[in-house]
């Protein structure tokens, strides 16, 4: 991924944040730190720890690389799919999920690439749930110009 970044280096990008039924539009340039802090999601859902090695199974079927965290495993990650055309990268989809008693979040996180491999587009969306309050929706979606 660091090295998708390093390609796009300083871009001007496109990001729309909504917060439940609240929505804004923000044009910025994106340098390599500010790309590595927007997709800290994606750098933090790293499975290749020596602890994970036997927490996934990995599927692969035309063009898809699957990684998903084995039944009986504990972990946020619950999956990863990785998706390729002619050999390259297209996309990366992360699912992220926390489920206990007082608090439920939901993550799912996409980054798409474009045929150099670069990054074109991203996305965040997700929900918390904290026991005895309400629901609470976001979703982060930036597009490189």
């Amino acid at each position: 991924m660091q090295k998708s970044i390093d390609k796009v280096g300083d871009a001007e990008v496109v990001k729309e944040v909504r917060f439940n039924e609240e929505s804004e539009i923000v044009d910025f340039r994106m340098d390599s730190l500010v790309w590595r802090q927007e997709l800290d999601f994606f750098f933090q859902a790293d499975i290749n720890k020596a602890s994970l090695a036997s927490s996934y199974e990995s599927i692969e079927e035309s063009g898809l690389l699957i990684h998903r965290l084995k039944p009986a495993e504990k972990g946020t990650i619950k999956e990863i799919k990785v998706s390729k055309q002619s050999g390259k990268i297209a996309s990366i989809t992360i699912l992220s999920v926390i489920d206990n008693l007082f608090y439920n979040s939901t993550v799912e996180g996409l980054i798409k690439m474009n045929d150099n491999e670069e990054i074109s587009s991203y996305r965040l969306s997700g929900n918390q749930k904290v026991w005895f309050l309400s629901n609470t929706k976001l979703s982060v979606e930036g597009k490189v110009k």
